[in-house]
């Protein structure tokens, strides 16, 4: 908190000293944020004070904030890759861990990197407006300016109607000129979908989500799952890379999904039976140049797709009339030319010679055959046409025609398209949307109980089982073992078990102190715990072997094996003494009975 003044850690915004509530965003004060997040109230460099986890990626962490010497509110983003850091006993200090150094130091250039060429880009409303980047804490922090949004999919859950083309044309323009911008710059964004497109309270739409390149790659620590419907399919397998043309094939994917209300279906089933179509009611309002801009921009293999989004923008926003009336314009032209011949062919006031008569009745038959062919060609055309949209569309696929006969509801061959119309609700989209979606098994060893709990990325693709026990060689709180094995392929919403280490078992030292050493290392042991022994000088005024002291509280929990230190008072001098005569006393006996032995033999 800044001097005399107390902000909410849900806005940010200024409230009383007393209120463990936000009047303004209902924010409780009391909501715990779970590790690895910074704690609420951590300053960093001083200046920005840290407030909620708004979202967590594979490469970083990003919250609400404030910087105090503005009293702007601000995202924070912090570079922290989940599988190859951890916080140390300050909660705020990053340590990489064992063996991850040089991937971390690479990732985390590739951030700064990233974040620097975002910031290059000036006077960007959908971009993130950068305004500062700093080291600190043992990583490196992204302040940008706090855009107040909602994510398009929450907008359309909310609205529950797509967009009209025209106002999708409009809204979605800000969107192509950032991403040009950003592709100039080197800059891929890899994931534009629903989730990472947010409307602004400006009513812009601004592009959030971030991440390096590396979480685009095959990399295992840092890949963060394909976004299915809206990923290209060079964004699949092991080998996956983002290119310029995976950002046209997301962006016209959500363009789809914006104007018909559904999904797209995901590329790697489009791969082996593609199965995409724009409804009719949809297609009818697009011009021809903007149907061009989905063929080719949502292509399934990348050499047959639009590579930038600067030729994408020119079909997209490139001025034209619907596709339906182009062969009309193209028929009065050619109308007119024929009718220009004609007139040119016999001047007014001369009277043809026989030459000009055998010259125009040759003309005749030209034109005559001409006219033949052309009827021929037309008929056969037709039944075609006939044949194509009643039997022969079901062996074969003709996306020309396909587009032509698009609008015609009562064909056979469109019948098929009652289940890809918009529906009401967002609710029934999603109802509609594949059953069977596979996804890839995780390690999820590498993880803890509460990166997993705050991942919207696993909730989304599993059901988690959780279950507890006590071990020594598992950090609290790490997964122990999991029941589907890594790398398998399961259908989405599959229930994962996983063995969640609590720790070290605890155990409450007893009190043992007065004991005799014998008896307290007894119930120790009994107890898990280990022992060791230490001697106290005794002056003879204390009783030898009994237990004065421990090194740990009696009553508290400790880790089960722990070394419980035993301070036991040693003999006396006296005794010393008393004992070392017996022994010599004993040593004696036992030499004479030796040597009367030896005399009798």
């Amino acid at each position: 908190m800044t001097e005399n003044k107390k902000y909410c850690m849900g806005c940010m915004k200024e409230i009383d000293m007393d209120a463990s509530v936000c009047p303004h965003c209902y924010y409780n004060e009391e909501t715990v944020q779970h590790y690895p997040c910074l704690p609420k109230g951590t300053f960093i460099a001083d200046r920005y004070l840290i407030g909620r986890a708004v979202s967590m990626a594979n490469d970083s962490i990003t919250y609400i904030g404030l910087d105090t010497e503005t009293e702007e509110v601000v995202s924070v983003h912090e570079f922290y890759p989940v599988k190859i850091t951890e916080r140390e006993q300050d909660a705020c200090t990053v340590s990489i861990r064992l063996g991850c150094e040089e991937i971390f130091g690479s990732c985390l250039q590739s951030f700064i990197s990233m974040w620097k060429a975002i910031g290059s880009i000036m006077s960007e409303p959908s971009l993130p407006a950068v305004r500062n980047i700093l080291d600190y804490n043992g990583t490196v922090y992204t302040v940008c300016k706090y855009s107040d949004s909602i994510s398009l999919k929450a907008y359309f859950e909310e609205t529950k109607k797509p967009l009209p083309w025209q106002k999708a044309q409009s809204a979605f323009k800000g969107i192509f000129t950032a991403l040009e911008k950003l592709h100039g710059a080197g800059v891929i964004h890899g994931s534009i979908s629903p989730s990472s497109v947010h409307v602004g309270s400006d009513g812009k739409l601004h592009i959030t989500a971030f991440s390096i390149p590396e979480c685009c790659s095959g990399n295992a620590y840092l890949a963060k799952a394909p976004v299915n419907g809206f990923s290209a399919l060079e964004l699949y397998g092991e080998n996956r890379v983002a290119e310029t043309s995976s950002d046209v094939y997301s962006l016209m994917s959500l363009i789809y999904y914006c104007i018909t209300g559904a999904v797209p279906p995901k590329a790697t089933d489009r791969a082996v039976k593609d199965e995409m179509v724009i409804p009719s009611a949809v297609a009818a309002s697009l011009p021809k140049n903007s149907v061009n801009a989905f063929i080719r921009g949502l292509a399934v293999n990348k050499e047959n797709r639009i590579r930038s989004v600067t030729e994408l923008y020119s079909l997209v926003y490139q001025s034209g009339t619907h596709s339906a009336n182009a062969p009309v314009r193209s028929g009065a032209a050619v109308s007119d030319k024929k009718k220009a011949v004609k007139n040119s062919a016999a001047p007014s006031g001369k009277k043809p010679s026989a030459k000009g008569k055998k010259k125009g009745k040759d003309s005749s038959l030209a034109v005559l055959a001409v006219g033949t062919f052309t009827a021929v060609v037309v008929v056969c055309m037709i039944i075609f046409c006939i044949l194509y949209t009643t039997v022969l569309y079901k062996n074969y696929d003709v996306p020309v025609l396909n587009d032509i006969f698009a609008s015609f509801d009562f064909l056979p061959m469109n019948k098929t398209e009652e289940n890809t119309e918009i529906t009401a609700t967002t609710d029934d989209v999603q109802a509609a949307a594949p059953v069977n979606r596979y996804v890839t098994v995780p390690d999820f060893t590498s993880h803890t109980y509460d990166s997993i709990t705050t991942n919207s990325t696993f909730s989304k693709n599993f059901k988690f089982e959780f279950s507890f026990e006590y071990n020594d060689k598992v950090d609290k709180n790490a997964v122990i073992s999991q029941d589907l094995v890594k790398g398998e392929s399961v259908l989405a919403g599959s229930t994962v078990k996983l063995v969640i280490s609590r720790g070290a078992e605890q155990v409450e030292l007893p009190e043992v102190i007065g004991l005799q050493f014998a008896d307290a290392e007894s119930e120790l042991k009994d107890k898990g715990f280990k022992v060791k022994k230490v001697l106290l000088e005794n002056d003879g005024s204390h009783e030898a072997g009994i237990v004065e002291m421990t090194d740990k509280v009696s009553g508290l929990e400790f880790d089960k094996g722990t070394e419980i230190i035993l301070s036991v008072w040693d003999e006396s001098e006296k005794d010393k003494e008393k004992d070392k005569d017996k022994e010599t006393t004993k040593k004696n006996d036992k030499d004479k009975k030796k040597s009367d032995k030896q005399k009798s033999e």
